[in-house]
């Protein structure tokens, strides 16, 4: 039934959009070159088609690996591209690196920028079980306690989910 149907198409659309509104606008951007380039090609429906009768077997399987990982490749570029210190700020914080922390909070980073997943500073740093750098970012800015992720979890489920109980005594 959804085989040859565009509408099809526009279901699966807006359920990438629903899903995560950047990926869905990276697979548009990946289909659009992608038609692009067939049209610059002049390649036809006919000559498509017949490359997938060439490529069987293992060879479909190793070009559908190697466009997975770029693809991959080319998201997490242009991410980091286009936000460079909100992704060195969470290394830090992931890593530990309390230095590099106070050094860019210092600079001017807001530390309530969050991830992808909308986990802030005081969220990274609960999963990683870095305590000191916990202390830091709370004397710093309290207003980072209230803020959720985007499954609507606060900072202090994290530690309780990760069984961090002196953490979770500390924030409340």
């Amino acid at each position: 039934m959804f085989a040859n149907n565009p509408l099809s198409g526009l279901i699966i659309t807006i359920g990438l959009f629903i899903g995560n509104c950047q990926l869905a606008c990276y697979g548009l951007l990946g289909t659009f070159i992608s038609t692009l380039t067939a049209h610059i090609y002049s390649l036809t429906y006919q000559a498509l088609g017949g490359m997938f009768f060439v490529l069987h077997g293992y060879k479909i399987w190793i070009l559908t690996l190697y466009g997975s990982l770029m693809t991959l490749i080319v998201q997490t570029c242009i991410s980091s591209f286009l936000n460079p210190v909100v992704s060195n700020f969470n290394g830090f914080i992931y890593e530990g690196n309390l230095d590099a922390i106070r050094c860019l909070i210092s600079c001017g980073l807001n530390p309530n920028n969050s991830d992808y997943d909308g986990k802030n500073a005081l969220h990274l740093a609960i999963v990683a079980n870095h305590y000191d750098i916990k202390i830091s970012s709370e004397d710093h800015f309290q207003q980072i306690l209230l803020r959720q992720d985007r499954w609507g979890f606060y900072s202090i489920d994290e530690a309780r989910k990760n069984h961090f109980y002196h953490i979770v005594n500390e924030l409340q």
